[in-house]
């Protein structure tokens, strides 16, 4: 086969006129199109392996934020595990409730993370954090532990030292008391430590010492000051005392020794203050039976014998033991009036102020008293003054009684009734004032109850004088005078009223008729 063969057509042109053009290939521009793509190349490369560190960290800055956000609620749940365990007193099963229950929380936390690479991090949080919290469980758990130790070895202690501090208990006990209080607080050294044990020690022997001393200082009629004094000296009477002194510094023999004479003066006190207590209310007492014998409603005998429990009383004076005397054996029967005014003066001025004091003024003085003037002229003066309420209530029961002291003086029978009730009414008065068990507490309420009761007895002096008084009215009728009439009508319907025969209010009407009651069935 002949192989074609190409002939140019054209000459090859020339440098220049008439001359031919030569060309020569450059090995660098050869080559730039290689370096071009080997450099787009690099460049590709370069940007994958950026995108593919981007996406590492991104996913590494992923697994940290999930991480940080389950610890920090881990944390929280393990402050509620630590707060919760710290509530049980078994504080060795506290802990182990706290180990368990912690690990059991990290591992749901754990657990719960999307990819290895938060695990990771997760698991180097919930190290750090579960070892924090562990520490500080422990630390407070341990200190409950010491507490508790402390507790219950002081409640022991206390126990035995009630025992060995009791006077009453023999020298036996006592010394066995003690010692057991002692080895307990030597057994509990591992828990509490020397420096405690040392402490509680001293603490011990000083406190068995003072609260010995106590209970023989607060014994009944005991010499508190002589016991701190033989205590200083070193020569007291209990073997106890004497055995537990030698372990007691000179500072602290001296601390109990004013405890003790403190104690001493505020017992002196606390009897001085009961004596007169007692003196204070023994007085009153007396001060009562006093008052119930001059003012009370008691028989006479009764009143004697009041008298019989009281006439060697030192709690009362001379004068006033020779008044209520007097009075049992029936007083004086005539007012002196000089004497009644000087008292009156007496009581007015305030130089007397009370019954006891009046009753004394009168037997110191030998005064001529009745005892109808003191009850209702003399003592209603010192109550008037110091007593409103009372007065007040007296005063309306006089009024309720129709009592008039200026009806009384004038000498009228139908007064006679109303002048004894009111006397009768005062005693009554008097006595429920001076009266230890009062069921009713209000003055005028006690008025009220007895001004109703004696009125409802009537006037039986007024009664008296009724049928003269109707005859009167009688005539007065007969005589058609009506003046005559209407003065005897008002006379017959005073004495009624007086007698609890008839109210003002029916004896008011216009119609009414006194000779129909009195002619009347008696009701």
């Amino acid at each position: 086969m002949k192989v074609p063969t190409y002939t140019a057509q054209l000459d090859r042109p020339r440098r220049g006129q008439g001359q031919f053009l030569t060309a020569q290939l450059s090995p660098s521009a050869m080559a730039a199109p290689a370096r071009a793509f080997a450099q787009s190349g690099q460049q590709l490369a370069e940007a994958g392996s950026d995108l593919a560190a981007f996406g590492m960290k991104k996913a590494q800055i992923g697994a940290q934020s999930e991480a940080a956000s389950a610890a920090s609620k881990m944390q929280l749940e393990l402050a509620e595990l630590e707060s919760n365990a710290l509530q049980n007193t078994n504080m060795s099963q506290a802990e182990q409730q706290y180990r368990q229950q912690s690990q059991i929380i990290v591992e749901k936390y754990k657990t719960s993370m999307s990819n290895a690479l938060a695990r990771r991090a997760f698991g180097s949080a919930a190290v750090k954090a579960q070892t924090r919290g562990l520490l500080s469980f422990v630390k407070q758990n341990n200190a409950r532990v010491v507490e508790a130790a402390k507790a219950n070895l002081e409640t022991t202690i206390q126990q035995e030292m009630k025992l060995s501090s009791d006077p009453s208990q023999s020298s036996i006990s006592r010394r066995e008391s003690f010692l057991r209080a002692l080895m307990e607080i030597r057994d509990n050294e591992q828990d509490i430590g020397p420096d405690e044990v040392r402490i509680q020690t001293e603490k011990l022997y000083s406190e068995t010492t003072q609260n010995t001393l106590l209970n023989l200082a607060n014994r009944q009629g005991a010499d508190a000051a002589a016991i701190a004094t033989a205590f200083r000296k070193g020569n007291n009477a209990d073997p106890m005392v004497q055995a537990l002194r030698e372990n007691l510094s000179a500072i602290e023999i001296d601390k109990i020794a004013t405890t003790l004479e403190k104690t001493a003066a505020r017992n002196a006190k606390r009897d001085n203050d009961a004596r007169k207590a007692n003196d204070a209310a023994a007085k009153q007492n007396d001060e009562a039976i006093v008052r119930q014998i001059l003012f009370g409603a008691a028989p006479q005998q009764d009143k004697a014998d009041l008298f019989e429990g009281i006439k060697d009383s030192t709690h009362l004076t001379v004068g006033t033991l020779r008044s209520v005397e007097n009075y049992l054996a029936g007083g004086a029967q005539v007012d002196n009036q000089q004497h009644v005014l000087e008292v009156s003066r007496l009581i007015s001025n305030d130089e007397i102020t009370n019954d006891v004091q009046l009753i004394k003024k009168i037997g110191d003085d030998n005064l001529e008293i009745t005892a109808n003037t003191l009850r209702t002229q003399l003592l209603p003066l010192i109550t008037t003054k110091t007593d409103r309420a009372f007065s007040q209530a007296i005063k309306w029961a006089e009024a309720s009684l129709g009592y008039d002291a200026s009806s009384q003086r004038a000498g009228i029978p139908l007064f006679e009734d109303k002048a004894n009730k009111a006397l009768k009414m005062r005693e009554e008065m008097l006595a429920w004032q001076y009266s230890k068990n009062k069921t009713i507490k209000d003055p005028m309420e006690k008025a009220k109850e007895i001004t109703k009761r004696l009125l409802a007895q009537g006037n039986q002096a007024a009664l008296s004088s009724l049928a003269a008084l109707a005859e009167q009215y009688r005539a007065a009728l007969a005589s058609r005078n009506a003046t005559r009439i209407s003065n005897a009508r008002i006379g017959l319907i005073t004495v009624m009223q007086a007698g609890g025969m008839v109210t003002p209010l029916e004896a008011a009407r216009a119609d009414f008729d006194p000779l129909s009651i009195i002619d009347g069935p008696r009701q």
